[in-house]
């Protein structure tokens, strides 16, 4: 008789038999038993349907005629620079009750490697050279204790710890782990943390079939941030938010180094605005700064990318002479819980239209060798997390600061650098000390001479022991 494993296998064989892949267990005679399972559990984990349908619909059948698409600027976006200092308290306010409440989370997208950066580990891992040499991962965690903290306070009471789920890649994952562990999670309880990956896809070539990358090895990618909905439902990441009775969750990026993560006056806006989703943008510096916009395209909300706009889109200006279409895109959003789970209950099979494909140069398994190409051989697909923002029924904007609120980490230098986070988070907790009425020395240096760390201060408060005292720069404040 068979064993229950030996028929296992004859099942997948005959399933990618069935799929037109066979070519993928070329090598499986040659594998010994550890690479035989890493391949047969790789394979597994592949949804062969949902890979012929992308090669049909994205290469054999070409781009398709589209429906006429409309892109107008989008009409709601608030400057939070134009609210009274009241009106902004109030928000806080809001927003502290609901976190004391147990009723926010935050999502983090936390997949991406610091390869632009000079290393090879996961970029929420980074330390930008800081005063106190914290990593993202650390400073982002120190800001919810200080959040969870003027939480309680605001309602002297203890305050539940706030949800954070990080999603990471398959290769990532562990390591990720490993590494808040190790840091004794920063200070969190281990309990608040919910670490997920995203699910991959394979690459396939311009004949549909999937390639390998070794010969016990399909080759395997992310299928893009936009996967995350899905993830969060396989992964019982949903379930564990709604067990919580959570109703918004903050979803960004890991390499805003200016984050306000839960940022309660957002919280407390999206909580007064009472609709699906909730964006945070930042004005462009300029008609043609290369990044998405808030929009709105055949009536629905969306992120237009920068190349999907025309010149004259983009240099176009309301009668105050302000570009329409200025609210940059920055990875920055409220959802509902209720609107996530509409898109996962009702709308799974709509986002595989939304796939976008690349090709791209992919070395891969040929005749037992490793082929390096020179000119682009595959196709990659991945969904953009804003794919879904067309399904919500209602929406909002804020406009915040640029210099005290977005600080991306992208590249090894210049602009988007850890150098210009590191100015930025410089800059703003210098004024944070003058605001405090701490005195500064006349000429302030050049470098990074001033750091305040989150566990004393989230966005600027319980300075006040500062007043008239002399600064000595460099000037690192912790507790």
């Amino acid at each position: 008789m068979a064993s229950e494993g030996s028929e296992e296998i004859v099942k997948l064989i005959q399933k990618v038999d069935q799929a037109g892949q066979s070519h993928i267990l070329h090598y499986l005679g040659e594998l010994d038993r550890e690479k035989k399972e890493t391949l047969l559990e790789e394979i597994k984990s592949v949804d062969f349907g949902l890979v012929s349908e992308l090669y049909k619909t994205h290469h054999v059948e070409g781009v398709k005629q589209a429906e006429e698409i409309i892109i107008e600027p989008y009409p709601n976006i608030l400057d939070i620079s134009t609210l009274s200092k009241q009106h902004l308290k109030n928000l806080h306010k809001d927003g502290l009750k609901l976190i004391a409440e147990g009723k926010v989370a935050v999502l983090m997208f936390a997949g991406g490697q610091a390869t632009r950066l000079g290393v090879s580990y996961p970029k929420g891992m980074y330390d930008i050279g800081l005063l106190s040499h914290k990593s993202l991962f650390q400073i982002y965690s120190e800001r919810l204790i200080s959040l969870q903290t003027l939480a309680s306070e605001s309602l002297s009471s203890p305050a539940p710890p706030i949800p954070w789920l990080i999603m990471t890649n398959q290769e990532s994952l562990l390591l990720i782990q490993s590494y808040f562990r190790s840091n004794a999670y920063f200070g969190l309880d281990q309990s608040q943390l919910f670490f997920f990956p995203q699910e991959m896809l394979p690459a396939i070539d311009f004949d549909g079939k999937i390639l390998l990358s070794q010969k016990n090895k399909l080759s395997l990618s992310p299928n893009g941030n936009g996967g995350v909905y899905e993830s969060l439902e396989k992964s019982g990441g949903l379930l564990w938010l709604e067990n919580k009775r959570i109703k918004f969750l903050h979803i960004c990026g890991v390499d805003n180094a200016l984050l306000k993560i839960c940022d309660p006056k957002f919280i407390g806006y999206a909580e007064d605005q009472d609709v699906d989703v909730v964006s945070k943008v930042v004005a462009k510096k300029s008609y043609n700064e290369a990044c998405g916009v808030l929009a709105m395209k055949n009536s629905k909300l969306c992120v237009v990318e920068y190349s999907e706009l025309s010149e004259e889109m983009a240099k176009s200006v309301d009668e105050e002479g302000k570009l329409r279409y200025f609210g940059g895109n920055i990875l920055n959003h409220i959802m509902k819980v209720s609107f996530i789970r509409r898109i996962v209950s009702n709308h799974l099979s709509e986002l595989r239209s939304k796939y976008h494909v690349a090709r791209k140069k992919v070395p891969h398994i040929e005749n037992g060798q490793v082929v390096t190409p020179n000119v682009p051989n595959a196709l990659k697909f991945e969904l953009f997390y804003f794919d879904v923002l067309e399904l919500a029924e209602s929406s909002a904007a804020l406009c915040c600061d640029r210099d005290s609120e977005f600080s991306p980490v992208k590249n090894a230098s210049g602009p988007d650098s850890p150098e210009s986070a590191r100015t930025l988070i410089n800059n703003l907790h210098l004024k944070w000390v003058e605001k405090a009425g701490g005195i500064l020395p006349q000429g302030i240096p050049d470098g990074i001479v001033c750091e305040i760390s989150p566990l004393v201060s989230y966005d600027g408060e319980n300075l006040k022991f500062l007043e008239n005292k002399k600064i000595s720069l460099p000037f690192y404040l912790y507790y």
